[in-house]
């Protein structure tokens, strides 16, 4: 991972700030990283894992409060929620996942 420092400058006479040029960005108006870029073309042509393996996945994460599951009361707990639209057009796929920690 590359960590990258801008400086910023301020003149001792006036309140006047310059801040350091910043390294070009690889696609630029992108949120797209260099190493985001790297793992993706390295699993396309290394691991040969196609881009299109999952047209529409989403998934969510919260975290639940739980009474009664073997622990003390209101453990924290997760409950996971994925659904998969593209490969049934007339009926959604949804799966719940639950997890104690």
């Amino acid at each position: 991972m590359e960590e990258q420092h801008i400086g910023v400058y301020t003149s001792k006479t006036d309140d006047h700030m310059v801040k350091a040029p910043r390294p070009k960005k690889l696609l630029p108006g992108s949120l797209v990283s260099p190493s985001l870029a790297a793992a993706v073309i390295n699993g396309k042509y290394v691991n040969a894992v196609p881009l299109y393996r999952y047209p529409v996945i989403q998934a969510d994460e919260t975290p639940v409060l739980v009474n009664k599951d073997g622990r003390l009361a209101g453990s924290k707990s997760w409950m996971w929620v994925y659904r998969f639209g593209c490969l049934y057009q007339k009926e959604q796929v949804i799966l719940y996942e639950y997890q104690k920690t």
